[in-house]
C-alpha cells in the first residue's frame, strides 16, 4: 500500500465497500436486482455474484495481507524484480487458500440458489413458491422431492414415447 500514491485511502474505501456489500443478505440483493433487471434467473445470478465478490474480496485480501514475509525477503535478496517476487514468493503462498475459499463459496452459492428461487430466480425455489401459492403447505417439507417427481415423471413419459433424454430417438 505504501508503494501506491493514496494506497491507504484506496484500501480503506475498498474494504468499506466490500463490508457494506457483504453485510446485505443475498435475498435482499435478489430483491434489489429484480427491480433493476426484472424477474428471472438472471436476477438470481447477479445477486449471488454481488454477494460472492464481496465475500471473496474480503477473504482474498486477508489472505494476501497475512502471507509469510520470509519467502518474499529471500526472493528479493536474490535480485528478483517486483513481478518475479510476486510469481515466486507470493502466489505459491496464496493459491491453496484461494482454491479453498473459491470451493467454499461455490458450495455456499449452491445452497443459496434455492433461496434466490424465492425471489423468482428460478430453480427449486420456484417450486416452493408455486406450492405455497397453490395452498399446498402440507407438501412444503419436501419441495425437492416434488421437483424430482416432476423430473422423473418427465423421463418416464419420454421413455414410454420411445424418446430417451440423452439419446435421440432411433430413426425409422
Amino acid at each position: 500500500m505504501s508503494r501506491v500514491r493514496g494506497g491507504m485511502v484506496i484500501y480503506a474505501v475498498t474494504r468499506t465497500i466490500l463490508n457494506v456489500v457483504r453485510a446485505v443478505d443475498t435475498i435482499v440483493w435478489g430483491l434489489i436486482v429484480i427491480v433493476w433487471v426484472g424477474l428471472g434467473s438472471f436476477a438470481g445470478v447477479i445477486a449471488l455474484t454481488i454477494h460472492s465478490v464481496a465475500a471473496l474480496g474480503k477473504l482474498f485480501s486477508e489472505e494476501i495481507e497475512h502471507i509469510d514475509p520470509g519467502p518474499v525477503e529471500a526472493v528479493t535478496a536474490t535480485g528478483a524484480n517486483w513481478i518475479q517476487t510476486i510469481r515466486h514468493a507470493v502466489i505459491p503462498q496464496i493459491v491453496p487458500s484461494f482454491l479453498a475459499y473459491s470451493l467454499l463459496r461455490w458450495d455456499i452459492n449452491m445452497r443459496s440458489a434455492t433461496v434466490i428461487g424465492f425471489v423468482a430466480g428460478g430453480g427449486i425455489g420456484f417450486f416452493v413458491v408455486e406450492t405455497v401459492r397453490m395452498g399446498g403447505y402440507q407438501h412444503m417439507p419436501q419441495p425437492s422431492g416434488r421437483w424430482c417427481g416432476h423430473y422423473h415423471r418427465g423421463l418416464h413419459q419420454r421413455e414410454m414415447a420411445g424418446k430417451h433424454p440423452e439419446r435421440p430417438a432411433p430413426k425409422g
